[in-house]
């Protein structure tokens, strides 16, 4: 009996509308992410902290499933940050360059120099001039106890 059973060669399966959306859109993140990991330099990968072969990986597995969730992810977390790398750091507005730390330099930023370029030297301070006359001159040895130079030859061999 198992034998002589028969199945039918129709099938009930359905894709909604709703999903052919999510699907394209995914193959668009995608193709997308793909497109801007390639023109991207090496260079500015590194720069960033961010690895490139993993990325070219994951825009390929999206084109085939989960597109779009690989899409946000480097959209709104890895590309900002390539960015950032690609302009040399000037993310957010361009603020000068900070001191090791993160802090600005004691005491603030220098102001701008004025319109004709001239900036006058810094107003004297610091430390104390040094004393006049120099340093003493150094003490020299005291002579050696045999009487002086040239030293005495080495004794004949044997």
């Amino acid at each position: 009996m198992l034998l002589a059973q028969t199945y039918s060669s129709s099938s009930s399966f359905h894709v909604s509308p709703f999903g052919i959306g999510f699907g394209l859109i995914g193959l668009v993140f995608s193709i997308f992410v793909l497109v801007d990991v390639l023109k991207r330099p090496q260079a500015q990968w590194d720069a960033a902290g961010q690895n490139r072969g993993l990325w070219i990986g994951l825009a390929i597995l999206g084109l085939f499933c989960c597109g779009l969730v690989i899409g946000l992810i480097y959209l709104f977390a890895i590309r900002p940050k390539l960015e950032a790398a690609g302009t040399g750091g000037a993310f957010m507005g361009g603020f000068p360059p900070q001191a090791p730390g993160g802090y600005p330099p004691p005491g603030g930023y220098p102001p701008p120099p004025p319109a004709g370029g001239y900036t006058p030297p810094p107003p004297p301070g610091g430390f104390a001039p040094p004393p006049a006359g120099g340093f003493p001159p150094p003490t020299p040895p005291p002579p050696p106890a045999d009487g002086g130079w040239p030293p005495a030859p080495p004794p004949p061999p044997g």
